[in-house]
């Protein structure tokens, strides 16, 4: 039974560390339970190796705190270190690192921590380990060091990372294999072709055989790797027959080869060849000027713009093939302009950016816990800083020094926060000023905007007036010419009424230059109106007034009471001369009586609304007899059909000097078209006098 109790309370403990239940853990090791507890399975994992396996950070902390033994292995000689690094927990790596744990330490194969990142691909844990001051040459008990193990498993990134810290690609293990070795054996293409492009001589790596005799090529052969055995062939074939490599049916790669360099300019300027053009076996003019190492080329191919990431059918790109033909200066060159050990390669990328991501079972917390864990974590940092500043204080009566060099990186320290606090402050305080300063503007934008809405306003009323005034004085000067006409005798009369007739020719003389000035832009359709508005003003059978709509009536009645300023529902002779003012009119005392005795029609010395409504209604809304109108009719329809095409409207329209575009007269056939026939017929047609 007590074993029983035992065991469960053995489990217990590590399946609070799997769900990082610190709480739970401090109350077990409080109880009597070991820090150092084994877990009672095959594994034989330790509460260390337990919290590393699964990412309990929180938990591993607390541990290394309370004096748990980081150097305790498992039966495959696996420290806590090792356990993290197979599963890629970089945190714990980290804890790990601070606290001074040996990360050179070997397992019973003679495999560091090192080792084991490379193997399964954390290439993040395997920088932190290396920036510990890992050995990176390192070898295990086959001779394998991490870039073996990288090769081997196909870990392109973690390859990648190990050259750049110094990894040898061609160190041999104990059976004479190099990492191209393992990578052509196991097919990992990509790793293979990274090792030739990055080997310091590449042929003689190909060439290289292991203690059986055996080539990365013909380790290929024997385990059916068929891709790495065809890329492999490729690259001794270019390396054997570099003369088959001119084809005449590439004419720029031949030049390319050869090293002619205007023979390339002439091809691609006179638009002969494109400038990433591919051979039969995929490769670009770079790749064969890369290979015989003909730098001018390579320049000139790179200042016009050349694609230098093209790769051939054996997936090498340029600088792939200036690194496998050992032509340095170009390998130099197109990583300047290109490549860089820290970019893509050969379409892969390396391993995540995050390095926290590299886990896949690491402890997923949620955000409850998350804030617990803090806190606890901010708890513990406090009761650290008082222990702190009580040993500081036992320290210095003890007759101790402390070390002005930290006290002075503290003060420089707190100087600077101090000092991009204030920088902040004054940045805030100018945001605030420019903020009221654009609140004021828009402010004044505003009353702008309302004072143009009220001007523009203004403006409409006032060039309402002044075209109401302007047509009538047309019409009034209409009316005089023809009564003069009329009543020529009037000319014969005595010389006491020759001046006022000189007078009024005088008036009538600036009338008739007011009517050109104001109807330049609408010369046509203004005699026309004024033709009508003779033919009714001078034999009226109705009151016009009746046939207005009372729109048109309450539009008379508002520039009626516009003028009449003193509200007498009379336009007095001073009234008549202040709206002739107001519009800008210069008009004689003579000229105020002509139009006064022309709307006046009762003769009583002042206009009511009706005498002013009737002389603006012959102007503004005209009524046409129907004989008007059929003569009308009749002299458009020109083919006598009953209806108006586009084409008749734009000849009429064309012999009264009236020219307009089809579209212009399709616009106009359409505002009166009722039945949508695209013709006007006799009663659109009266609608149209109307518009």
């Amino acid at each position: 039974m007590p074993i029983q109790e035992s065991e469960r309370h053995n489990h217990k403990i590590f399946e609070y560390i799997k769900n990082a239940d610190i709480e739970n853990l401090e109350n077990c090791v409080k109880r009597g339970t070991s820090i150092n507890e084994i877990e009672k399975n095959r594994d034989k994992f330790s509460l260390l190796h337990c919290a590393a396996y699964h990412g309990s950070l929180e938990c591993l902390h607390w541990l290394l705190w309370q004096g748990a033994d980081p150097t305790i292995t498992t039966p495959k000689g696996w420290t806590v270190s090792h356990v993290a690094a197979i599963k890629g927990q970089y945190a714990c790596i980290q804890a790990l690192i601070k606290n001074g744990v040996n990360m050179n330490a070997r397992d019973h194969r003679g495999q560091s921590p090192a080792h084991l990142a490379a193997t399964h691909g954390h290439s993040h844990t395997l920088q932190a380990i290396l920036r510990s001051g890992a050995d990176i040459n390192l070898q295990d008990a086959n001779g394998w060091t991490p870039v073996h193990s990288a090769a081997y498993h196909g870990r392109l990134g973690c390859l990648q990372f190990l050259k750049t810290a110094g990894g040898k690609l061609d160190e041999c293990d104990n059976d004479g294999n190099t990492p191209a070795h393992l990578a052509a054996m196991e097919g990992n293409l990509p790793c293979l072709k990274y090792i030739l492009s990055n080997a310091v001589n590449t042929n003689s790596l190909i060439a290289a055989r292991n203690d059986q005799g055996d080539t990365p090529k013909t380790l290929a052969q024997q385990f059916y790797k068929d891709q790495v055995f065809e890329y492999l062939e490729a690259v001794e074939w270019d390396r054997d027959h570099p003369e088959q490599a001119e084809n005449l049916a590439f004419p720029a790669h031949v030049a390319a080869f050869n090293g002619d360099l205007d023979h390339i300019k002439l091809l691609v300027e006179q638009g002969v060849i494109n400038i990433n053009e591919r051979d039969d076996k995929g490769g670009t003019i770079a790749h064969k000027a890369a290979g015989q190492g003909h730098l001018h080329i390579l320049q000139w191919l790179i200042e016009n713009g050349a694609d230098l990431k093209l790769t051939n059918h054996a997936e090498e790109t340029a600088r792939d093939v200036a690194k496998r033909f050992a032509q340095l200066a170009c390998v130099k060159l197109l990583e300047s302009e290109v490549f860089s050990d820290d970019e893509h390669y050969h379409g892969h990328t390396k391993t995540d950016l995050n390095p926290y991501s590299e886990s896949k079972d690491s402890v997923q917390l949620n955000a409850q816990q998350k804030k617990d864990a803090k806190s606890r974590a901010k708890k513990r940092l406090e009761e650290m800083e008082k222990q702190l500043v009580i040993a500081k204080s036992n320290y210095l009566q003890l007759g101790g020094k402390l070390e002005d060099i930290s006290n002075n990186e503290y003060r420089n320290e707190q100087n600077t926060i101090k000092e991009q606090a204030r920088t902040i402050s004054e940045l805030q305080d100018i945001l605030e000023l420019e903020r009221v300063r654009r609140e004021k503007l828009e402010a004044q934008l505003d009353n702008c905007r309302q004072e143009l809405e009220k001007a523009i306003k203004n403006l409409r009323e006032y060039e309402t007036k002044v075209i109401v005034l302007e047509r009538y004085l047309q019409l009034t000067s209409k009316q005089e010419s023809k009564a003069s006409k009329k009543n020529p005798k009037h000319e014969n009369r005595p010389s006491t009424t020759k001046p006022s007739n000189i007078t009024r020719s005088k008036s009538q003389t600036k009338l008739k230059e007011r009517e050109e000035t104001s109807s330049k832009t609408s010369i046509s359709s203004n005699r026309k109106n004024s033709r009508y508005a003779e033919s009714t003003f001078s034999k009226d059978k109705y009151d016009i007034l009746d046939s207005l709509t009372s729109s048109q009536l309450r539009e008379l009645r508002r520039a009626f009471e516009e003028l009449d300023s003193n509200n007498s529902k009379y336009l007095s002779r001073r009234e008549l001369k202040q709206a002739f003012a107001n519009l800008d009119i210069r008009a004689s005392e003579d000229e105020i009586d002509i139009v006064l005795n022309q709307m006046d029609t009762n003769q009583d010395g002042k206009i009511d609304f009706n005498e002013y409504a009737r002389v603006m209604a012959r102007n503004y809304y005209k009524k046409h007899s129907k004989e008007d109108l059929i003569y009308a009719f009749k002299k458009y329809d020109i083919n006598n059909s009953g209806n108006i095409s586009v084409e008749e409207l734009r000849t009429v329209l064309s012999k009264m000097c009236r020219f307009v575009s089809r579209e212009e007269a399709e616009d106009l056939v359409r505002k009166v078209d009722r039945n949508k026939d695209g013709q006007i017929n006799f009663e659109e047609f009266a609608d149209l006098l109307e518009l």
